[in-house]
Parts: C-alpha cells; structure tokens; sequence
C-alpha cells in the first residue's frame, strides 16, 4: 500500500503541512476525503501552496494524504472468499483507461481536447488541470495523458477486464487477501505495472480496499 497519513477534521493547514513534512511524504502527493466516494475532492498536489489551499478549503472533513503512485495501469479488481474455505475468486477487473489525446503535429493540447467528441465534455475539468502546457503542440501520433486517477469524475473510461482472470491472477490474490484479517468481499482499486507481473504479486500498490458496499463495475 502506499504511505498514507490521516488528517483530522479541523486541522490548521499549517499543522496538517508540518504532519505531512514529518511523514516524510513527497510531492506529488494525493489528497482525498477519509470517506469519500466517486473520485469526490480527489486532487494530485505538486507544492505547499496547493496544499495548504486544499486543506484551508476542505477542513471540514477527514482527509487522507497518500504517495502519489506513478504506476502506469489502474484497475479495479473484485474479489470474494468463503470464510470457510482456504481459497476465492476473482470475479471483476474494470480496468480504467485515463483521458489521452493522440497529437498530430499541429494541434495544441486544448485543440485535441476540444476536437475529442468525449473528452470536450470534460474540458472544464482537463483543462486547468494541464494550464501550463495547454498551448503545447503534441508530436504527430505522441499521446499524452490529461489525467491520472481511475475515476468517470476525472474523465476516465472503464473497461470489461475479466478476459484478464485466470488460475494465475487468482493464486497472486488469494495471497494477497490473506495478509487482510477478516476481510471476504470486496473491490481492490490498485496502480499497477503490467498485468504479468500483478499475476506474480509484484509491481503493484492497492490505493483503496473497498469493502461490504462495493460493487463489480465491469
């Protein structure tokens, strides 16, 4: 799992800085509500600044600073075992493809987004997000990616997976899920490298345990 550290509700962004100056995290860092769901105030934080803007604003609630995992795939995997029984099953991979334009060599990045019949519905969303480099022209057939969290929120699609379970997938998780006490049922949100190396349990940070109330989104 990624290191992650609590913030109370209430806290002064100042303390919550000087918390996460301790914890040893560093930039880029995400931070999210305790409870939250749907990708809700889920944001990548680059600077102290933004940090302190972030927290100064949602100070309200619990909130969860995390390492920012640069692992280039993310799914969400569902998984459940009898409590009797030694081993379960995958039964759900939703894999998340992130918002990308594809560069023709003329085209800034706000011209891709904008000609992108899905991707303008996001624009009020995307476009902040790449301010700095909005005006970049992307090299003929380069991709470049708008966003890099697993969520519809954030302008990600989600995909049937399951072609990926098999007997592999299913040994490296009934591992995994073992080092969980009490834990039978629910959707693993994970940042991975490539599938063949989750299938040898490597290469791969868990960013949320979801747990009674998940559901299969394949």
């Amino acid at each position: 799992k990624p290191q992650t550290l609590l913030i109370n509700k209430h806290t002064d962004p100042a303390v919550a800085l000087d918390l996460i100056r301790k914890s040893q995290l560093n930039y880029p860092i995400i931070l999210k509500p305790d409870i939250g769901f749907r990708g809700l105030l889920v944001k990548k934080i680059h600077n102290d600044n933004q940090l302190l803007g972030y927290i100064k604003q949602n100070n309200k609630i619990a909130l969860l600073a995390q390492d920012f995992i640069s692992y280039p795939n993310e799914m969400g995997l569902f998984y459940y075992r009898i409590p009797n029984q030694k081993d379960g099953v995958v039964t759900s991979i939703t894999l998340k493809q992130f918002p990308t334009v594809i560069g023709d060599g003329k085209s800034t990045v706000k011209e891709l987004i904008m000609s992108d019949h899905r991707l303008q519905r996001y624009a009020d969303l995307l476009i902040p997000l790449q301010n700095e480099i909005i005006d970049h022209v992307v090299a003929k057939d380069g991709s470049f990616s708008l966003s890099e969290i697993g969520n519809h929120s954030k302008g990600a699609r989600f995909l049937n997976g399951n072609h990926l379970i098999d007997s592999d997938l299913n040994q490296s998780m009934n591992q995994f899920f073992k080092q969980v006490p009490d834990w039978y049922y629910g959707r693993l949100d994970i940042k991975y490298n490539t599938i063949e190396d989750l299938k040898q349990g490597e290469g791969f940070k868990v960013i949320e345990l979801n747990g009674i109330i998940s559901e299969p989104t394949h």
